[in-house]
């Protein structure tokens, strides 16, 4: 598993650094706290899962991992491929300040997928079902089925903000129609002269919307 290995990988990487006296005891000791409990949040997951897969004990099968807790902020969920990471730095760059707001808060739907959830195209689902909006970072890495299945969804309960980074051909999908999307003129992120004032608009008509769903 790609999440065990990296834990392990940084406690090996402490520990180097603490020999080497690149790292004093007390850091050392701080770095190590943090990774063992993640480890052992990572083993409490995998129980669940595994008693989810072979509930051999006869007793009640665990339910399906809880979203998470928004209590009374509205959830916003960033849609995108995993190969589109760099794209939404740069987004989350300039929603700064809106992801710092009280009112709001933003899921992701790669990494707010515990590891107990047996299926995650399931999850994610969910994930879509509870959000008031749903950013869909839009690129060509987007087109797998998977993703179109969100993006229908979000597209069918009206919730979904296309946010067109780089060219791609979407005709004959939920977004082909007349969804128009962000920045504000219609063109891709990649066709704007400045790269940056593209997403200076994306931000703007964001913030505007947000505000929106907060008075409401």
């Amino acid at each position: 598993n790609k999440e065990l290995k990296q834990l392990f990988v940084r406690l090996k990487t402490a520990e180097r650094d603490h020999l080497r006296g690149h790292l004093n005891y007390d850091d050392f000791g701080v770095a190590r706290n943090r990774i063992t409990t993640a480890l052992l949040k990572f083993m409490q997951q995998l129980r669940n899962q595994l008693a989810v897969q072979n509930p051999s004990d006869g007793g009640p099968t665990p339910t399906a991992p809880p979203l998470p807790n928004f209590g009374d902020r509205l959830p916003i969920l960033l849609l995108y491929s995993k190969e589109d990471t760099t794209a939404l730095t740069e987004l989350k760059k300039h929603l700064f300040l809106l992801m710092r707001d009280e009112q709001l808060y933003f899921m992701d739907v790669q990494q707010d997928v515990p590891l107990a959830a047996t299926d995650t195209l399931t999850y994610q689902s969910r994930l879509v079902e509870a959000a008031q909006s749903v950013l869909f970072l839009i690129t060509p890495n987007v087109l797998t089925p998977d993703l179109f299945a969100l993006a229908e969804a979000a597209v069918q309960s009206a919730k979904i903000i296309p946010i067109n980074i780089e060219e791609v051909n979407l005709q004959g999908t939920p977004l082909g129609g007349a969804i128009r999307g962000l920045p504000s003129d219609g063109k891709f992120v990649s066709q704007w002269p400045n790269r940056n004032r593209a997403w200076v608009d994306v931000a703007q008509q964001l913030s505007a919307h947000f505000e929106r769903l907060k008075s409401k």
